[in-house]
């Protein structure tokens, strides 16, 4: 907001849901996950960024679906480029949360557009054609959306990248 962020959007997930704002009745408890989603804007376009946090002790799920993550985002920055379609990366984090008996627990949908709203086309977590659809150049995408809804809570690791030859991360934290 110093740097000029007019509209920011905040939302704290301390339950296993998909867009859980906070709730008042909602409590954190020792072996929880709490996922905090930032959007902010700058001369009217957004940047996403997402981090989870582990509170306590956490279980031995809990710390496959954190490793698990770290490794999807690492996928998805390394496979994304123009001209890949977004379901072949898709394929790559599905494959490994399958592999790491996580499969169960996934939202489809590893990445979205960025822009004018914090969520835009394309919108592969919830338009299911977007999928199909190329990379392209110039493109300002979050990932990893690729949540892991764990009883412990949501598990999830994001920044927005504009799409280049290489991948910028404007969202470094």
């Amino acid at each position: 907001m110093l740097n000029g962020s007019e509209k920011p959007k905040v939302y704290v997930s301390a339950t296993p849901k998909a867009h859980a704002e906070p709730f008042k009745d909602v409590r954190i408890r020792e072996g929880s996950v709490v996922s905090v989603v930032i959007g902010a804007d700058w001369n009217h376009y957004y940047a996403n960024m997402t981090r989870y946090f582990p509170i306590g002790q956490m279980s031995e799920r809990a710390k496959n679906a954190m490793d698990a993550m770290e490794e999807a985002y690492a996928i998805s920055v390394e496979k994304t480029r123009p001209g890949v379609r977004f379901a072949q990366v898709e394929r790559e984090i599905q494959k490994l949360y399958s592999s790491r008996g996580l499969g169960e627990y996934y939202i489809t949908g590893y990445t979205h557009g960025v822009g004018l709203l914090i969520e835009e086309d394309p919108i592969t977590t919830i338009v299911v054609p977007h999928r199909a659809m190329e990379a392209k150049e110039n493109m300002v995408l979050a990932m990893v959306h690729a949540p892991l809804m764990i009883p412990e809570g949501a598990v999830k690791k994001e920044d927005t990248f504009i799409l280049g030859r290489k991948l910028e991360n404007v969202t470094k934290y």
